[in-house]
């Protein structure tokens, strides 16, 4: 189990709201919906999924859209709690924001993660953003059908469940931290189209 100081958190904090910054520069074009820093549980999850979709249908998205943002979020928040570091008090320091662009909303997610996971995540991420929709698909199906699970209870299946329902390429900032743990942010995008 990972430590984190004050000063990590703050750090951590800092990069979190370097994310929110960029939502609120002039010229943007971005509205943030809503924001969460720390830990996630079932109560504040349920509450997060309603707030979404509570704003996603007031900025005017479709039913079946915000069924696919929510899924996808509450596949996101699982992400975070499973794949953090955590502190000496058990907490996972994640961070959570959903945004608004012209045509599109954006689910981002930051958390703590080992150093040491750096080099395999990034490779994943990359490798993942590869694939197109048909290979997405088929790359799921076997993943589930051998079993190809980690020790933290999937291998990149996660990744594969999220790049399949938000139909982008996942985007993502690694920042390290120190020798031993890392910030990971992941942005997902959803588009807000009549296409389905």
């Amino acid at each position: 189990m990972s430590t984190v100081s004050d000063a990590r958190i703050q750090h951590i904090r800092a990069h979190c709201f370097e994310v929110l910054s960029e939502v609120f520069a002039p010229d943007s074009g971005k509205k943030l919906l809503l924001a969460q820093f720390g830990e996630f549980n079932d109560v504040k999850t349920e509450h997060l999924i309603k707030v979404a979709e509570a704003v996603a249908l007031e900025e005017g998205a479709k039913r079946r859209i915000v069924k696919r943002l929510c899924s996808i979020m509450i596949e996101a928040i699982q992400n975070v709690s499973i794949h953090s570091a955590t502190d000496q008090h058990g907490e996972h320091h994640p961070f959570l924001a959903l945004v608004k662009e012209a045509n599109a909303f954006l689910i981002i997610t930051g958390n703590l993660i080992l150093a040491e996971d750096l080099g395999l995540l990034e490779y994943n991420l990359t490798e993942l953003n590869k694939l197109k929709r048909q290979e997405l698909q088929k790359e799921y199906i076997e993943t589930l059908s051998n079993e190809k699970f980690s020790y933290k209870g999937g291998a990149g299946l996660g990744f594969l469940t999220i790049a399949k329902k938000s139909r982008n390429p996942l985007g993502y900032q690694l920042h390290l931290l120190d020798d031993h743990l890392a910030y990971f942010i992941l942005e997902i995008k959803v588009e807000n189209t009549a296409e389905d």
